[in-house]
């Protein structure tokens, strides 16, 4: 039995549920996660680090280098900025940050020769994701007990429909990309998007389709089976299928991020605030960002109020919503490290676009192309907590297939060979 593919999709399931309980707000799933995964590794630590070649040891060196470069940036940041050094935040998200990438680099060898979810397990994921919608929906919503309050939209097992889209999405792309389980998946995939229908449900598979194509494009190596065509003839039937049936919605949403002071529609006024949110946050500290962790720090509120915030909250003073998060990722990154933020983003988003055009060795891959359209999805349209479990195992699944394919993404094996 696979047991990693289970703690992934239990990590996938009950993420956002188990930070309801974090100090930090988002951590303790991974943290829960990290204990069952160095548990179920055979290999004590010392014998993986005597394992290793020269140059993956030199990879792990480098890399902590730069990792404690970056600390030490973000504690100027935070010393630097209004929020008057909020280090407790900088210290708990460097230190998780770093414990978990050296625990899965060190791991990725033998990481790089299993499956990291099989797709019967992802099944059984999205059934439970689906399970658990359905109950809500018919009014026992596990949100409303524990937060002992109304829940805007019930969604299952996680806090609204957005999220329940970014965190099931891997489960989509593995089960629907698996000829044993597609027929159910593609059952399951519509019942869960006509119960919580979200905007992000079509960027994200809009997305998928464009990559896919691109993907096509630029490796004449790769072709499309007749079960890929297929699945992108349902996708976009669905995808039409939702933009009659909410054509205005969507419409108002897109007219919004164009004519804000004029539009009544909430997430587009939300979306704006997050790069309004980044722009302060760098401008107010001289582009070097608030430190990890800060972002949304009243400090920085009190002396620049953001423009949206009284059309959003008119009589409110100023009241910001999404202020800790930007309602987006590269919002929440921008904030909190400047500069230094726009050129990681800059590198990661080179590398995600290699990846896509350097090809699959010639197979079509429906999983990577969907979990790149989700990181995508994840920085530039709704975002998630830096240690969410869509954000991990998207970072094993690429660090995996990089691995495997070492010979065009480096000039020398990281393995030594």
């Amino acid at each position: 039995m696979n047991k990693l593919s289970l703690s992934l999709v239990a990590f996938l399931l009950l993420d956002e549920l188990v930070n309801l309980f974090s100090p930090f707000s988002s951590g303790l799933g991974l943290f829960v996660f990290l204990i069952f995964f160095v548990f179920m590794h055979p290999l004590p630590l010392r014998l993986r680090f005597n394992d290793m070649a020269g140059n993956m040891e030199s990879y792990l060196h480098t890399g902590l280098a730069a990792i404690l470069l970056i600390f030490c940036y973000s504690l100027l940041a935070s010393a630097n900025s209004p929020c008057q050094g909020d280090y407790v935040f900088s210290f708990a998200t460097m230190f998780i940050f770093t414990i978990s990438w050296l625990l899965f680099e060190i791991y990725t060898p033998s990481l790089s020769k299993t499956k990291l979810i099989e797709p019967s397990h992802a099944l059984v994921g999205l059934t439970l994701v689906a399970v658990f919608l359905l109950i809500s929906t018919l009014g026992l919503d596990l949100y409303e007990l524990l937060l002992k309050g109304k829940v805007n939209r019930p969604s299952g097992l996680y806090l609204e429909p957005s999220h329940l889209i970014l965190y099931s999405a891997p489960l989509m792309f593995l089960s629907i990309g698996d000829q044993k389980t597609r027929p159910l998946a593609v059952l399951l995939i519509l019942l869960i998007c006509v119960l919580a229908f979200s905007a992000t449900v079509a960027v994200l598979f809009s997305l998928t389709v464009i990559l896919a194509m691109i993907h096509k494009a630029m490796n004449s190596s790769v072709g499309f089976s007749r079960k890929n065509k297929l699945i992108m003839v349902v996708v976009s039937i669905v995808l039409l299928a939702f933009y009659l049936k909410y054509e205005v919605y969507l419409v108002d949403r897109l007219y919004g991020l164009l004519d804000y002071e004029h539009t009544t529609n909430w997430s587009s006024l939300v979306y704006l605030n997050g790069w309004l949110l980044a722009y302060s946050s760098v401008y107010h500290t001289s582009g070097l960002g608030l430190g990890l962790g800060s972002m949304g720090c009243s400090e920085l509120i009190n002396y620049d109020r953001v423009t949206l915030a009284d059309i959003m909250y008119p009589g409110s003073g100023g009241l910001i919503t999404n202020l800790r998060d930007g309602s987006f990722l590269v919002s929440k990154i921008i904030s909190e490290l400047g500069f230094l933020g726009i050129m990681l983003l800059l590198l990661a988003l080179l590398r995600l676009l290699q990846i896509l055009l350097l090809g699959f060795k010639g197979k079509f891959d429906l999983e990577l192309v969907g979990i790149i359209a989700l990181v995508f999805t994840i920085l530039f349209v709704r975002g998630l907590p830096y240690f969410s479990a869509v954000i991990v195992y998207s970072w094993l699944l690429l660090r995996v297939f990089v691995w495997n394919n070492q010979s065009r993404y480096y000039p020398v094996h990281v393995d030594g060979k």
